[in-house]
Protein backbone atom coordinates (compact mmCIF):
# COMPACT_ATOMS: atom_id res chain seq x y z
CA UNK A 1 0.00 0.00 0.00
CA UNK A 2 2.45 2.45 -0.67
CA UNK A 3 4.29 3.16 2.91
CA UNK A 4 4.76 0.94 6.15
CA UNK A 5 2.75 0.71 9.28
CA UNK A 6 5.73 1.16 12.14
CA UNK A 7 5.83 1.70 15.95
CA UNK A 8 8.32 3.86 17.07
CA UNK A 9 10.18 3.74 13.95
CA UNK A 10 9.53 -0.12 14.00
CA UNK A 11 7.88 -1.54 10.49
CA UNK A 12 4.98 -3.97 12.22
CA UNK A 13 2.07 -5.55 10.32
CA UNK A 14 3.94 -6.13 6.91
CA UNK A 15 1.36 -8.32 6.15
CA UNK A 16 -2.82 -8.21 6.83
CA UNK A 17 -2.46 -9.41 10.69
CA UNK A 18 -2.59 -7.74 14.25
CA UNK A 19 -0.17 -6.25 16.40
CA UNK A 20 -0.43 -5.28 20.46
CA UNK A 21 1.37 -2.42 21.68
CA UNK A 22 0.76 -0.45 25.13
CA UNK A 23 -3.18 -0.96 25.24
CA UNK A 24 -3.80 -0.69 21.72
CA UNK A 25 -4.73 -3.57 19.18
CA UNK A 26 -3.76 -2.63 15.62
CA UNK A 27 -5.47 -4.94 12.67
CA UNK A 28 -4.52 -4.81 8.91
CA UNK A 29 -6.61 -6.01 6.48
CA UNK A 30 -9.24 -5.44 4.06
CA UNK A 31 -12.46 -5.10 6.08
CA UNK A 32 -14.74 -2.24 6.90
CA UNK A 33 -17.47 0.20 5.66
CA UNK A 34 -15.72 2.49 3.25
CA UNK A 35 -16.07 6.06 3.98
CA UNK A 36 -16.40 6.91 0.21
CA UNK A 37 -17.91 4.31 -2.65
CA UNK A 38 -15.56 5.71 -5.16
CA UNK A 39 -13.06 3.98 -2.94
CA UNK A 40 -14.97 0.26 -3.12
CA UNK A 41 -13.12 -0.76 -7.02
CA UNK A 42 -10.06 -0.38 -5.05
CA UNK A 43 -8.23 -2.97 -2.83
CA UNK A 44 -8.89 -2.08 0.40
CA UNK A 45 -5.85 -1.44 2.90
CA UNK A 46 -7.21 -1.03 6.29
CA UNK A 47 -5.80 -0.20 9.59
CA UNK A 48 -8.45 -0.54 12.70
CA UNK A 49 -6.85 0.57 15.88
CA UNK A 50 -8.52 0.07 19.28
CA UNK A 51 -7.20 2.61 21.34
CA UNK A 52 -7.62 3.04 25.30
CA UNK A 53 -11.17 4.76 26.36
CA UNK A 54 -13.17 3.32 23.90
CA UNK A 55 -11.59 4.86 21.07
CA UNK A 56 -11.70 3.33 17.36
CA UNK A 57 -9.51 4.88 14.80
CA UNK A 58 -9.99 3.39 11.24
CA UNK A 59 -7.08 4.49 8.17
CA UNK A 60 -8.11 3.81 4.55
CA UNK A 61 -5.18 3.96 2.64
CA UNK A 62 -5.60 4.32 -1.29
CA UNK A 63 -1.93 5.19 -2.49
CA UNK A 64 -2.24 8.50 -2.98
CA UNK A 65 -4.10 9.83 0.12
CA UNK A 66 -5.78 8.55 3.17
CA UNK A 67 -9.26 8.40 4.83
CA UNK A 68 -9.30 8.58 8.54
CA UNK A 69 -13.05 7.40 10.71
CA UNK A 70 -12.74 8.47 14.34
CA UNK A 71 -15.42 6.74 16.51
CA UNK A 72 -15.85 7.15 20.40
CA UNK A 73 -18.21 7.91 23.27
CA UNK A 74 -18.01 11.04 25.61
CA UNK A 75 -15.61 11.13 27.90
CA UNK A 76 -16.19 11.07 31.97
CA UNK A 77 -15.60 15.23 32.09
CA UNK A 78 -16.26 15.87 28.36
CA UNK A 79 -14.17 16.66 26.09
CA UNK A 80 -13.83 18.99 22.50
CA UNK A 81 -12.02 18.00 19.50
CA UNK A 82 -12.02 16.46 16.19
CA UNK A 83 -15.39 14.87 17.11
CA UNK A 84 -16.77 17.62 18.59
CA UNK A 85 -17.62 17.99 22.08
CA UNK A 86 -20.73 16.17 22.51
CA UNK A 87 -23.11 18.72 23.54
CA UNK A 88 -25.81 17.88 20.97
CA UNK A 89 -25.37 21.23 19.45
CA UNK A 90 -23.48 20.03 15.89
CA UNK A 91 -22.84 24.02 14.79
CA UNK A 92 -20.12 24.83 17.58
CA UNK A 93 -18.38 21.51 15.97
CA UNK A 94 -17.37 23.52 12.65
CA UNK A 95 -13.12 23.58 12.41
CA UNK A 96 -13.18 27.40 12.92
CA UNK A 97 -15.35 26.79 16.22
CA UNK A 98 -13.33 24.05 17.68
CA UNK A 99 -10.34 26.39 16.89
CA UNK A 100 -11.49 29.13 18.27
CA UNK A 101 -12.64 26.89 21.70
CA UNK A 102 -9.40 25.15 22.19
CA UNK A 103 -6.47 26.21 19.08
CA UNK A 104 -5.26 24.55 16.47
CA UNK A 105 -1.99 22.54 18.31
CA UNK A 106 -2.42 19.63 20.80
CA UNK A 107 -0.38 20.56 24.06
CA UNK A 108 3.18 18.44 23.80
CA UNK A 109 2.00 16.53 27.25
CA UNK A 110 -1.02 15.30 25.22
CA UNK A 111 0.51 13.86 22.06
CA UNK A 112 -0.05 10.54 20.87
CA UNK A 113 2.93 10.43 18.49
CA UNK A 114 6.38 11.69 18.90
CA UNK A 115 6.76 13.88 16.15
CA UNK A 116 4.50 17.24 15.22
CA UNK A 117 3.72 17.48 11.46
CA UNK A 118 3.97 20.88 9.98
CA UNK A 119 0.00 22.64 9.87
CA UNK A 120 -0.78 23.48 6.19
CA UNK A 121 -4.01 24.89 5.53
CA UNK A 122 -5.22 24.68 1.67
CA UNK A 123 -8.27 26.54 -0.29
Amino acid sequence: FGGSIGVDGVPVLTQYGTYSVGGTNLTYDGNGQLPDEAASQLAKNIVHMQLPNGIMLTVYSWGNYLDLRTQMRPLPGGQDGTCGNFNGNASDDTTQAIFERIGVRIGQGDMLFKNRAPIMFTL
